[in-house]
Order: structure tokens, then sequence, then C-alpha cells
């Protein structure tokens, strides 16, 4: 099992695909400052 992150740790690196395709890395492609990822599990 995954390690969760506790506050203050840092974003793994990771990939994920866009619904249009592209790929954004985390937390690279994310700039400077706090962010808020959501993620939702859910079906369509």
């Amino acid at each position: 099992m995954t390690k969760r992150l506790s506050a203050g740790d840092a974003f793994p690196a990771t990939a994920i695909t866009l619904s249009d395709g592209s790929t954004m890395n985390l937390p690279g492609d994310m700039g400077d400052g706090w962010k808020v990822i959501i993620a939702f599990r859910g079906s369509w």
C-alpha cells in the first residue's frame, strides 16, 4: 500500500491523463504556490 500524504508533505511526482488525452505532470506543471487536487472516482 502506498504511504498517505500528511500535512506539509511534498506531492509525489506522477503523470495523469486528462480528458482531452493530453498528459499533466504533477507537481511540475502546477507552478508555484499552494494547490488543491480533487480526485473524483465516479462512473459516467
